[in-house]
């Protein structure tokens, strides 16, 4: 599967991919043909690999032959659960030709919700945001996955708001700290002051929190929605990045102890 058709499926109602013209083809046998899927089953409550079955006949020996001609329609996809036929995932798709030659494909429905499908991925996000920031976390998936652009960006702010004043804290701690300083300093500014103690993407991509105030204030809910996939994408490898120092310390920590206590036993 092409990589902008899993982030239509990925993404919440109306976030609209466009398909150069020239790969039409591909966008037809992803309607029309075989697909595979993988993704968390709902059903099951673990990771399964869904299948859409071929809806066209296949002639002269291939899937491609013969595919009809992409244009201005509507589209169900069903996905069956390979452990079980019972469970399946259901997407509505709209197709649009432009004046431009390319293809959009919008994701008009869809059951279960991206949420459902999703919200597992987040739990090991619980380690580094707590349960009150990763109930958030997930509220804003949610809202996008109901077509609430704003109101999920509310949201991933504030989980980037929550990562800068906990490195606020660890170096308030510091000798040559200045308070002052950092207190009238706006947020880029403040992410340069705090760069040793975030994680390295976040200091790389600090205008992340600039995209989402933006959204908040200025931009549309269909904005916010095209947006959305990519700026969680952002918040989600920061959180990564801090779950990989996490398992890296306490790595360290008990590889130490122990070359420790077996110097004491043999020196």
């Amino acid at each position: 599967m092409r990589p902008e058709f899993e982030q239509l499926l990925k993404s919440g109602l109306y976030h609209k991919e466009s398909i150069p013209h020239s790969n039409e083809r591909d966008a037809m046998n992803f309607l029309l043909y075989e697909v595979k899927y993988d993704c968390y089953c709902p059903m099951c409550g673990k990771e399964s690999l869904f299948i859409k079955e071929s809806q066209v006949k296949p002639t002269i020996g291939s899937p491609t032959y013969d595919a009809p001609r992409i244009g201005n329609k509507t589209y169900s996809l069903e996905f069956y659960c390979t452990r079980s036929r019972d469970h399946c995932l259901l997407f509505f798709l709209k197709t649009e030709l432009s004046l431009d030659g390319n293809i959009y494909l919008t994701k008009i429905g869809q059951f279960p919700s991206t949420a459902d499908i999703t919200n597992e991925d987040t739990k090991k996000y619980v380690k580094v945001l707590g349960r009150e920031r990763s109930r958030e976390f997930n509220k804003a998936i949610g809202l996008d996955s109901h077509g609430v652009g704003i109101g999920s960006f509310v949201y991933l702010r504030r989980i980037f708001e929550n990562l800068i004043e906990e490195a606020h804290n660890e170096a308030k701690g510091e000798t040559d700290w200045n308070e002052e300083e950092y207190l009238r300093a706006r947020m880029n500014e403040k992410v340069g002051l705090l760069r040793e103690h975030l994680p390295e993407f976040l200091v790389q991509h600090k205008s992340l929190y600039s995209i989402l105030s933006k959204g908040i204030h200025e931009l549309s809910e269909e904005e916010c929605l095209e947006m959305f996939p990519i700026v969680r994408n952002g918040i989600e490898l920061i959180l990564d990045e801090k779950i990989e120092k996490i398992e890296k310390d306490k790595k360290v920590a008990e590889a130490s102890r122990s070359i420790e206590a077996l110097y004491n036993k043999h020196k």
